[in-house]
């Protein structure tokens, strides 16, 4: 953000409909759209999509060589102290991802356990807890 002469506050960001994953968004949706009204128009565009789904893929397969582009020049311009500041943010990711998982899991045991206790004071039988999906008929009529 800056600040122009007439004190009026401008973004450095372009607006909205020019940011990518807007544009990716829209894209995705209207895609959608054509093939969901349009399904012979959708066949026509069939190549194009495929070049760009190729395109996506020869991207994801090219990414790892750019990240350790990244990282070997940052190595060369800061030296390997650097190293020891990535390390620690990976540790913190996996401290913090490990931290969450565990406290699901935590979570996740003692509501069963109360669900357990709770069956049990009610019913006398931990085990009716479980009870069966009731069946729902499909049927292939008129429905869309």
């Amino acid at each position: 953000m800056y600040i122009d002469a007439g004190l009026a506050v401008k973004s450095a960001s372009p607006p909205l409909h020019r940011q990518p994953y807007v544009q990716v968004l829209v894209a995705i949706a209207l895609g959608a759209l054509l093939g969901h009204l349009a399904p012979e128009l959708a066949q026509r565009f069939k190549p194009l999509r495929d070049g760009f789904i190729k395109r996506a893929h020869i991207l994801m397969k090219l990414a790892p060589l750019g990240a350790f582009g990244a990282i070997a020049f940052t190595i060369g311009r800061f030296g390997l102290g650097v190293l020891l500041n990535l390390a620690g943010l990976v540790l913190t990711f996996y401290a913090a991802s490990t931290l969450f998982v565990l406290s699901m899991v935590v979570a996740r045991w003692e509501n069963a356990l109360d669900q357990d206790q709770l069956g049990t004071a009610r019913r006398g039988d931990a085990s009716r807890l479980r009870r069966p999906i009731p069946h729902i008929p499909i049927t292939h009529g008129d429905v869309p």
